[in-house]
């Protein structure tokens, strides 16, 4: 009986972790190159431990291991499914309409205006496109000030707002940033998630 080809494949955790932060760490390298072109070849642990720039071996496939343990990656039978169309901008919106359901989802650039847009006219999304930037602009002056004190090296100002219904997400690409805006209950499970941060890093990582 042959053995069926498997595929690493990140998770929604372990794709919202590897783009909140421009850290350069071994397993961020990694999830951020299986949502690139090297996602869609089988397992190959040897290869992967390269672009993680760590040695090849049994503790290597530990660390491997130790993503999938903390959910951030799963080994599946089909690569990463990223949704075929004509145009780019048109892929990232039937992602984001994936992700919206009934609801509304925004891609803002660090322009702080709508890149994509699903369940909100073009008025309405760069309007939410712009606070979500001033936002994340607002926090980032925070983290900076707060750094100068010692009390407050407990406070975590990373990974996302989350307001009621409101929830403002980092994705950084490594040469873009964008923050995703979604308005009600998003679907994270579907794949959609993932497929849109995937198509941001294998064209502006």
């Amino acid at each position: 009986m042959n053995t069926p080809t498997r595929y690493l494949v990140p998770r929604p955790r372990g794709a919202s972790w590897a783009v909140s932060s421009r850290q350069d760490e071994p397993d961020r390298r990694i999830i951020l190159t299986l949502m690139g072109k090297a996602g869609e070849q089988p397992m190959d642990l040897d290869a992967l431990a390269g672009s993680a720039g760590m040695a090849p071996g049994t503790e290597f496939g530990k660390f491997v291991f130790g993503l999938q343990r903390r959910g951030y990656l799963t080994c599946d039978t089909a690569p990463l499914s990223l949704p075929e169309h004509p145009t780019f901008a048109e892929a990232i919106n039937h992602c984001l309409a994936q992700l919206a359901l009934s609801g509304t989802a925004i891609l803002a650039n660090e322009h702080g205006l709508a890149y994509g847009r699903a369940g909100a006219s073009v008025t309405d999304a760069n309007l939410m496109a712009s606070m979500a930037w001033r936002m994340f602009e607002m926090r980032e002056r925070l983290r900076r000030s707060m750094s100068r004190h010692p009390s407050s090296e407990h406070m975590n100002l990373t990974g996302a707002y989350v307001i009621e219904d409101l929830q403002l997400m980092p994705i950084d690409t490594g040469k873009r940033r964008f923050h995703l805006v979604t308005l009600g209950q998003p679907e994270f499970t579907n794949g959609a998630y993932v497929a849109l941060i995937a198509l941001l890093i294998r064209r502006y990582q």
